[in-house]
């Protein structure tokens, strides 16, 4: 979906889990490389997609079956970290680093804010976290009026019964 820098980002973090299984044997990932075939063959994907774009699709009268089978896949086997992976607009002052998105949910903020820390302390020198560069809920695009036409899968995995974290990240 215009978005291949999240795509790669995501095939070097599972690279990374099978490079080391003994690290992440504990663990099961599931991976999801886009969500709109459809839409990218046919040139009709993203924000302006009618009636509205896949990442404002999540909940009960989620349109698009491969949001349901995300939402299905996650109903079953209860992930306890969720990764909604995006890549910024191509101009503008926050579309040149990689950044969090910052929810309004307390709980799944609070996530947001500790793994950023962390990632901002274990990053690498050659790709530099910075929490500041995250983009806290009702700042710029991130507000409210942005999400009128739906709920994205971190507000949808907010209300989970188990809980799960929940984050999106902007990668450039």
């Amino acid at each position: 979906c215009q978005e291949s820098r999240a795509t790669h980002s995501l095939e070097g973090m599972l690279r990374e889990v099978a490079a080391h299984p003994n690290m992440y044997k504990e663990y099961t990932f599931y991976a999801v490389p886009f969500a709109d075939k459809d839409g990218v063959e046919d040139g009709d994907q993203g924000k302006n997609r009618k009636p509205h774009d896949h990442a404002r699709d999540y909940g009960p009268s989620a349109i698009y079956p491969e949001v349901k089978a995300i939402m299905a896949l996650a109903y079953r086997v209860k992930p306890v970290l969720m990764f909604d992976m995006h890549c910024p607009w191509l101009r503008g002052p926050t579309d040149i680093y990689t950044y969090f998105v910052g929810q309004e949910n307390p709980r799944i903020q609070g996530g947001i804010t500790a793994f950023s820390s962390v990632l901002e302390i274990e990053s690498p020198a050659s790709f530099p976290h910075h929490s500041s560069d995250d983009m806290p809920f009702g700042v710029s695009w991130n507000t409210s009026a942005n999400y009128t036409q739906g709920k994205t899968m971190v507000m949808w995995a907010a209300g989970l019964p188990w809980k799960p974290a929940a984050q999106s990240i902007e990668i450039p």
